[in-house]
């Protein structure tokens, strides 16, 4: 729900005990100025923001490495050459 400044302050109590169930936007001319939220969301998001970001490639790695402690699970890749450096024929620009 989204409160004018001046109900927020009129309805202070009722804007708080609403906070406790879902975010309540506070707008000031029609622009959101603020959120208030209970100190339970404000925890999980905070703690959110805490944990170190894991790429996809690190995912698939951890994931990998996973897979392989649980059995005899090794991957081969050819090595590369030459012509697998160069870009596709398809994507040249004559």
């Amino acid at each position: 729900m989204s409160w004018s400044v001046s109900e927020a302050k009129a309805k202070l109590s009722e804007l708080l005990a609403r906070a406790r169930r879902a975010p309540q936007i506070i707008e000031n001319r029609g622009e959101e100025v603020a959120v208030v939220l209970s100190p339970k969301e404000y925890e999980r998001l905070v703690a959110l923001e805490d944990k170190p970001r894991e790429t996809p490639m690190q995912a698939w790695l951890k994931e990998v490495e996973r897979l392989k402690a649980g059995q005899d699970l090794s991957i081969d890749l050819p090595p590369r050459t030459v012509e697998d450096d160069r870009p596709s024929p398809a994507l040249d620009e004559d």
